[in-house]
């Protein structure tokens, strides 16, 4: 049981490692610290996880959890190192650490889970477009080209490229309604 739980635990530090350096960065930790920081999750997941499967809960999301658990390690870092000192949002000093703490704080789980199932509403309407639709869609919003590339690539003209960007758009209405801006 232990060799399992420890090729659990190894396993998942090298598939998420990379994806939490760059969260942890992004949060404004310093690079000495983010490693720590890291572990710090990774234990606390490995804990949480021992206890839910010990208790018979369902576990949900290993990545979300491990996401949630690293910005509260941030927020915790950052209090840590505050020394509790009174930040002003008018002070010069003060809004690089508010700006900071600003970034770690996530949304909370129904606002996630909210936009997931948005994404896969939009996801499965583009999949059932026209063929020539979703090919511009990909390329102009999904790759960002602009549409004399996205022209390019598809060979047609950018104002063919244009004209089926702008029918997608309208068929994205239609078919989502008003609770999205397209």
């Amino acid at each position: 049981m232990e060799q399992e739980m420890n090729e659990l635990f190894q396993l998942i530090y090298e598939t998420y490692k990379i994806p939490l350096r760059v969260i942890a960065r992004r949060c404004g930790i310093p690079y000495d610290e983010t490693d720590d920081i890291i572990q710090e999750t990774l234990v606390a997941y490995y804990q949480t996880y021992l206890r839910k499967k010990n208790a018979g809960e369902e576990i949900g999301s290993e990545k979300a959890m491990l996401v949630r658990i690293l910005k509260n390690k941030c927020v915790d870092f950052y209090r840590k190192t505050s020394h509790y000192e009174t930040i002003s949002l008018e002070d010069k000093e003060g809004k690089i650490p508010t700006e900071v703490l600003t970034r770690c704080i996530a949304k909370d789980c129904a606002e996630t889970a909210i936009e997931h199932l948005r994404h896969e509403e939009v996801r499965k309407v583009i999949e059932h477009m026209k063929p020539e639709w979703r090919d511009v869609v990909y390329c102009c919003c999904v790759l960002g080209y602009s549409s004399e590339e996205a022209g390019k690539l598809l060979e047609i003209s950018g104002t063919a490229c244009r004209s089926r960007l702008m029918r997608a758009k309208l068929y994205l209405k239609k078919k989502l309604g008003t609770n999205y801006k397209i």
